[in-house]
């Protein structure tokens, strides 16, 4: 246990305290401004989009939630990418696995690491959300709903586990699929490359006319659903449009089925692949 947490507390502090850190902080938070202006702000004389919303916690969870899960895909590969490759190259991580340790204590440290880097980043991004939707209501909307912050908070952060779960399982499944692909390629930027590849297959074409829409062409209409149901990324529009967790597990059960499935295959594969070159 305590090889686990030294293992887990030196990722963390090599991602906290690296350059990564930082850009990643900038990238959210540009992110995050231009959700907040494209839906407050009028465009073209009409009204703003979160103007159509009773509750706007509403579109500020939704906004929140896709933002952690299509940028945290892209991140997954970042985190992977950096948290091997680099030590690899640097040999440090042949001199970790020299050390008398188990096998899998080195990836379930590095995990432990990511994760804990992770809810940190959900945590940043879930503050800028809490004060954007605080500043909407008390400046903005205070005059027509006074005391109508407290609602929407206590909304929005009742939709919180759902958004952590599904953001936790779309980063972890890209940062388990380019754990194997460095450790399956020698050749660092070819497994940086098949990475990016199979997020645009999973996250892009199976939802696009490319895959989903030419197979539909040839197979009919049954078939491209089919193809694009097993996109992650309309598995997520689907669970979201369930909030509540509960409520997504109930009754978008067999989404969440497939997409922690998705996550736990690629980290069974990623912990073999590790695993053998322990050995090799």
């Amino acid at each position: 246990m305590g090889n686990l947490v030294r293992v887990a507390r030196k990722e963390f502090s090599d991602l906290t305290s690296s350059t990564l850190m930082l850009i990643i902080l900038i990238w959210y938070f540009i992110q995050f401004l231009i959700v907040v202006y494209t839906h407050v702000y009028p465009f073209d004389g009409m009204p703003s989009l979160i103007s159509y919303y009773d509750n706007p916690a509403e579109l500020f969870f939704s906004d929140f939630a896709i933002m952690l899960c299509k940028n945290g895909s892209i991140l997954g590969i970042v985190l992977g990418f950096v948290s091997v490759a680099s030590e690899v190259d640097g040999h440090a991580l042949n001199i970790l696995l020299m050390k008398p340790l188990y096998r899998d204590t080195v990836i379930n440290g590095k995990l432990l690491g990511v994760i804990g880097f992770i809810l940190c980043l959900f945590g940043f991004t879930a503050f800028l959300f809490i004060m954007a939707l605080s500043l909407y209501s008390v400046f903005i909307l205070n005059a027509h709903a006074p005391g109508s912050l407290s609602v929407y908070l206590s909304t929005f952060v009742s939709y919180l586990p759902l958004a952590l779960v599904l953001s936790l399982l779309c980063i972890l499944l890209t940062y388990s699929i380019t754990l194997l692909m460095c450790q399956v390629f020698k050749n660092q930027s070819l497994a940086l490359f098949l990475s990016l590849f199979i997020w645009v297959i999973l996250f892009v074409l199976m939802d696009n006319v490319l895959l989903a829409g030419n197979v539909g062409f040839f197979a009919g209409r049954a078939a491209q659903d089919f193809i694009a149901s097993l996109s992650p990324y309309n598995m997520v529009g689907s669970i979201l449009s369930e909030r509540d967790l509960y409520g997504a597990l109930a009754y978008r059960g067999s989404q969440f089925f497939t997409l922690f499935l998705y996550c736990f295959v690629a980290l069974v594969l990623s912990y073999i692949a590790f695993l053998r070159r322990d050995i090799s």
